[in-house]
């Protein structure tokens, strides 16, 4: 039987790590080494030099887009309730409308119509857009077409709409779709070329009372407006549609892509719609 010889072990001095070599490098020359604190200090008053230009030149309007955008997001999420009076020209529910200030204005009669009316204004929608064109604010928001062309959707209202006729010489819808501005510095709101009007029919001892326009939670495009003639009740219309090749012929050679289709759907009172 062979014999067993266990392993030789090694020393402890064999077992002990070599030292690692030191390399003694070349000190860096006192000159190159100034450049280059000089290199990186030139390179960071340089980058801080660019930051306070781009402060300076685009600080301002950057904050300035951003509080446009954040007043249009509000502009387009507007709702009023269903049951907010914007236009009334009955002279016993007048008063009523007339004791705030704040929100109603009385205009008078201007081409024939039978006594003033009280038109609401939407103090939202003037911070957004100041001035006012027309008499009165019907509808401001958000919709979106078939073909998914979001636009901000403006009605308002204007008392007397002319003609000469006391019968046509009613309140008026005026229907706007603006396109609304993006986060591009100097973007802002884009009007349409084109406006469609709603004209009312009636005597002139008939009373108009029109109430804020509501968004169809199941459509995307459509607005409706609840009102009554002498207690009558009837619904309007409106809808923000593609400009397709069946919309007048002016409004297809507006340029515009869209347009707003106005309409009574239900109630008293005949319309004459005008595309301008």
């Amino acid at each position: 039987m062979a014999s067993y010889t266990p392993p030789r072990l090694k020393s402890v001095a064999q077992m002990e790590p070599k030292k690692p070599e030191v390399i003694n490098y070349a000190p860096v020359p006192r000159r190159r080494r100034r450049r280059r604190r000089w290199i990186l200090f030139s390179a960071a008053l340089l980058l801080a030099s660019g930051i306070a230009f781009s402060v300076w030149k685009w600080g301002k309007p950057a904050r300035a887009q951003f509080n446009y955008m954040m007043e249009q997001r509000d502009a387009m999420a507007m709702a009023l309730p269903a049951d907010k009076v914007i236009y009334d020209d009955d002279p016993t529910r007048m008063t009523a409308l007339l004791a705030n200030p704040a929100e109603y204005e009385r205009t008078e009669q201007r081409f024939g119509r039978n006594g003033p009316a009280a038109h609401y204004w939407s103090a939202q929608w003037l911070a957004f857009r100041p001035g006012r064109y027309y008499d009165g604010f019907a509808f401001a928001g958000g919709r979106r077409t078939k073909a998914g062309r979001e636009r901000i959707v403006l009605i308002l209202t204007e008392g007397d709409s002319g003609f000469g006729d006391p019968a046509v010489s009613r309140p008026a819808f005026y229907a706007n779709p603006y396109v609304p501005a993006e986060w591009k510095l100097g973007s802002r709101i884009v009007y349409p070329r084109h406006v469609t009007t709603l004209y009312f029919r009636m005597n002139n001892k008939q009373h108009l009372r029109i109430y804020a326009g509501q968004r169809d939670p199941a459509d995307e495009s459509r607005v409706t407006f609840a009102y009554d003639v002498d207690g009558q009740p009837g619904v309007i219309e409106a809808r923000l549609i593609d400009m397709g090749t069946d919309a007048p012929k002016k409004l297809r050679d507006s340029g515009d892509d869209t347009m707003i289709e106005l309409r009574v759907l239900t109630g008293p009172g005949l319309q004459l719609v005008d595309p301008n």
